[in-house]
């Protein structure tokens, strides 16, 4: 990066601070990635590789506990609902 309190005329003045590197840009400037499995270019909103059909992104593990969950706490009620008003 440089040096942003160089005067105007230096080349080595930023007139974006703030803003990404040149490494920056040149790194994660594309559109496109690597598949981590085959190494072809793919979009970086992909989830899956066109060319191998690698999964790109891990599914949320979440998702199954969550339900679970629910359906046990469901058939806790409905078993606290048969003892207080039908026993």
């Amino acid at each position: 990066m440089t040096c942003p309190c160089a005067p105007r005329g230096a080349p080595q003045f930023d007139p974006d601070r703030e803003g990404p590197s040149d490494a920056d840009l040149e790194r994660f400037g594309g559109d496109m990635r690597p598949c981590p499995v085959c190494r072809s270019s793919v979009y970086d909103g992909a989830t899956v590789c066109p060319s191998c059909g690698a999964w790109l992104e891990d599914a949320p593990a979440g998702g199954v506990l969550k339900r679970a969950l629910f359906t046990a706490g469901l058939i806790a009620a409905g078993v606290a609902f048969i003892l207080v008003f039908v026993l």
